[in-house]
């Protein structure tokens, strides 16, 4: 969540700092979360904490050996739904009715879809010319993978405690790339 202004929102806190938006922190990072919203715990902010305060704190080293810990995710993501449009015949006959019902007395009417051009459609006899083109098919995967790799190295003496994070999310788009034009959208995120 952004708290830019203009958007009505929370105050973010990482660690005792300030931020703008959370969704670039890793999720493996964080060791607590805690949300604030009551008055009494928010007057400390003043008026920064009217909407509520988000107080994020990351996980610490620890004292003893180095521990090193690596995670990974593998994950297959589709569209909740796919919006479905009628075929070039059926738009070419619904159009053509539709030009017809608005000027239904008026003789010199030329429609857009000639009956000739409205069963080239139907009989799909000139792909090139008449084209019957599934763009839902034709644009979009039904599938697309996502993954997401993290490492920790942790550990510490007496006085001096470390933890180190490294973290790779990518996240592949549903357009389907042709030979000279890649159109797909992805998201590569590096913590």
């Amino acid at each position: 969540y952004s708290s830019n202004s203009g958007n009505i929102g929370p105050l973010l806190i990482v660690d005792g700092l300030q931020v703008d938006n959370i969704q670039y922190l890793d999720p493996e990072m964080i060791a607590s979360m805690e949300v604030l919203k009551d008055a009494a715990s928010t007057a400390v902010f003043g008026v920064r904490g009217a909407n509520g305060v988000i107080l994020v704190t990351t996980k610490r080293g620890e004292e003893g050996k180095a521990k090193i810990s690596l995670s990974s995710a593998f994950g297959l993501t589709q569209p909740l739904r796919h919006l479905t449009a009628c075929e070039s015949y059926e738009h070419a006959k619904i159009f053509s009715e539709a030009q017809l019902s608005d000027k239904w007395n008026d003789p010199t009417t030329s429609l857009t879809f000639s009956p000739a051009v409205i069963d080239m459609f139907k009989r799909n006899a000139d792909p090139i010319m008449f084209p019957n083109t599934n763009w839902d098919e034709f644009l979009f995967n039904d599938l697309s993978w996502q993954t997401q790799h993290n490492i920790t190295v942790s550990g510490g003496a007496d006085r001096v405690r470390y933890f180190v994070s490294l973290g790779y999310l990518y996240q592949d788009g549903m357009l389907k790339s042709f030979e000279n034009y890649n159109s797909n959208y992805t998201y590569n995120r590096y913590n």
